[in-house]
């Protein structure tokens, strides 16, 4: 169970086997659950966008706008968010300070509309396995992932964790995919103190970097491998990258900090 358990864990900027997972880049991972996984009120679900151009008026869990195609749109202005961005607040807070190494917090992401008035914003989407991957073959004991096409469009959030050197505890490389992934659009109607939620899991591991291929004395390339540990005791930032449309990286990101214990 906990291979399976860390299987699922591994693969960054896409959703895995749960349909209502997301993982992020780092040991970090995401899944709708608890209080949001109930979806968004009645009061802000299929509500018309109004004067405010196509789109859906939603609040609640993100999983609601993913599930809803009137959230669609085929093309959107990259200015609209970032001007939203002036009355949108990004959160993530942790349902506990602290964890022990190998442990687990929960994670929740709250974007609030601060104003007095309803503000657009849009989200990208990508097909589950579409974004960048660990190199699977270096993680000893493990598998891929199985995809789910069928999911459909998710929201990709990447998560990274750093120590306090501030140095990323996930030395596994990643592989790029080979060809441009689609990309669909998401624009949602926030009303003002409407706030949009996705819960993540976050792991208390980390995943060093392989020794490099070498030969041994009869000529064979060893090609050595590595596994997720438990991380020291310490205190952690963890980054996640709110796929906004049309925002610099700079201003995409949240973080929060959580101390590991011994």
């Amino acid at each position: 169970m906990r291979a399976a358990r860390v299987v699922s864990l591994l693969l960054p900027l896409t959703a895995c086997d749960s349909p209502n997972a997301r993982v992020g880049v780092g040991v970090g991972v995401g899944v709708d659950g608890g209080e949001d996984a109930r979806g968004p009120s009645r009061a802000e679900s299929n509500e018309p966008a109004d004067a405010l151009g196509p789109g859906c008026r939603r609040a609640g869990a993100l999983t609601g706008v993913e599930a809803d195609e009137s959230c669609v749109v085929p093309t959107a202005d990259g200015q609209e968010t970032l001007a939203s961005l002036r009355v949108l607040t990004a959160t993530l807070t942790p349902d506990a300070p602290e964890t022990l190494g190998g442990g687990q917090i929960n994670l929740r992401l709250a974007l609030t509309n601060t104003g007095k008035r309803p503000v657009a914003l849009v989200l990208e989407a990508e097909p589950p396995g579409a974004g960048p991957h660990y190199d699977w073959s270096l993680l000893t004991g493990l598998s891929a992932p199985r995809i789910v096409p069928s999911e459909g469009f998710k929201v990709r959030f990447a998560m990274r964790t750093f120590d306090a050197r501030d140095i990323s505890v996930d030395q596994l490389r990643l592989v790029g995919p080979t060809s441009t992934p689609p990309v669909r659009l998401y624009r949602i109607v926030l009303a003002p103190q409407a706030v949009l939620t996705h819960s993540f899991v976050w792991l208390a591991l980390g995943i060093p970097a392989p020794y490099p291929p070498f030969e041994d004395d009869a000529g064979h390339r060893i090609v050595p491998k590595t596994a997720p540990r438990p991380l020291s005791a310490g205190k952690y930032t963890v980054v996640v990258d709110v796929p906004f449309y049309g925002v610099a990286a700079p201003q995409r990101t949240t973080r929060t900090t959580i101390a590991v214990s011994k």
